[in-house]
């Protein structure tokens, strides 16, 4: 008789731990498992429907919670089977946000330019929404993702021309003359222009065309942004420094960027110290800092001499060497520019080690660092 009612109380405990255990304040109250579902299963992009929805991805509200967990929905797109790897960046949506669509051009930009899907052909993505849970400990969140086909479309070439004072051609200003403008590279069909070249202190605009200056691009807000200007002009965009320069601007996006070139674009190392010794065809590069004057080295010195060709690795190159002849002092700074014909200056390592050395080929300095 004990042992049937010590049965029935240990019976009562663990049905009070059940009832305890179903009332915990992070278990769901109600509803579903997330799910998400593509408003389509395939569609084939037409520019002539650029502005109109092309896909809406629409998920119900999953689980319900109780006051001690709030839910919020994130969504993202990727390439299908990709692990979402390459996926457009989070969006948080909130809590009672249950669509997201988009239109026909910004789903054809984001497979040509986030994807490198080739224009015109077809390619399959996935969506994915999160519950994202939040409490005073960590939930794991509801994951739901679906996918579907899309034929993207082919860009229609629209030129791009370079047109200003700052503009240097054949030594000599370029001018405000609109027939003289200077074509761009088309890197992208009608998205993306590029253009390397010297440019002199000065200014410059972007017209879409050689028989007018507008509509032209001009600067936008600041030096990285455009703005179309079609009735009036704007204000130019503008270059301070006469140099080489590589242009790259993003008509969709509105960006310009300006990336600095010195005089010269390689630089190498060549002597008894370097890794190739003086055999000039093993001569040691140098990596250029994008949109310096500076170049880098970094790794093994031994006892020995050596000196920096420019521009190409060649015995009849111009060579950087130090302001004093066998320069054992690491310490100094000065540099010189030497022509074929001139002196033959070299530094000197007298210690063996691993080094990093920055030659600045503008300010004519240098730095060697032991590791």
């Amino acid at each position: 008789m004990k042992k049937q009612h010590f049965i029935w109380i240990l019976a009562s405990l663990l049905a009070f731990a059940g009832c305890d255990e179903d009332k915990s304040p992070y278990a769901p109250t109600g509803g579903e498992a997330l799910r998400i579902d593509a408003s389509v299963e395939e569609i084939v992009l037409d520019p002539a429907n650029n502005a109109q929805t092309a896909v809406t991805f629409t998920w119900n509200r999953g689980y319900t919670y109780g006051s001690a967990v709030s839910v919020e929905y994130c969504f993202k797109m990727d390439i299908a089977d990709n692990n979402f790897a390459t996926a457009t960046d989070l969006e948080v949506l909130g809590p009672d946000v249950f669509e997201r669509s988009f239109t026909v051009e910004e789903l054809n930009d984001l497979c040509l330019e986030r994807w490198g899907i080739t224009p015109g052909e077809s390619a399959r993505l996935e969506g994915k929404v999160i519950a994202r849970l939040t409490a005073d400990k960590f939930l794991m969140p509801g994951v739901a993702t679906t996918a579907f086909d899309v034929q993207t479309y082919e860009l229609p070439s629209a030129p791009l021309y370079l047109l200003g004072d700052a503009v240097e051609v054949d030594g000599a200003a370029l001018g405000w003359e609109p027939s003289k403008a200077v074509a761009m590279t088309e890197e992208v069909l009608s998205r993306q222009y590029s253009y390397k070249g010297r440019f002199r202190a000065g200014e410059y605009v972007l017209p879409r065309q050689r028989t007018s200056l507008l509509p032209a691009f001009f600067r936008g807000a600041d030096a990285s942004s455009m703005e179309l200007c079609t009735d009036a002009e704007g204000t130019r965009l503008r270059i301070d420094r006469s140099a080489t320069y590589r242009l790259v601007v993003n008509t969709k996006r509105l960006t310009h960027t300006l990336v600095y070139y010195p005089e010269y674009e390689s630089v190498y190392m060549v002597g008894g110290a370097t890794p190739g010794d003086w055999t000039i065809e093993k001569a040691t590069p140098m990596t250029w800092v994008e949109g310096t004057a500076q170049f880098v080295y970094e790794g093994p010195l031994v006892v020995g001499e050596l000196k920096f060709p420019a521009g190409k690795a060649s015995w009849d190159a111009p060579f950087f060497m130090p302001v004093v002849e066998d320069c054992t002092d690491l310490t100094m700074t000065g540099v010189q520019l030497v022509q074929p014909g001139g002196v033959d200056y070299k530094w000197r390592v007298t210690e063996a080690g691993n080094y990093r050395i920055t030659l600045d080929i503008d300010a004519l300095t240098i730095s060697f660092e032991k590791r």
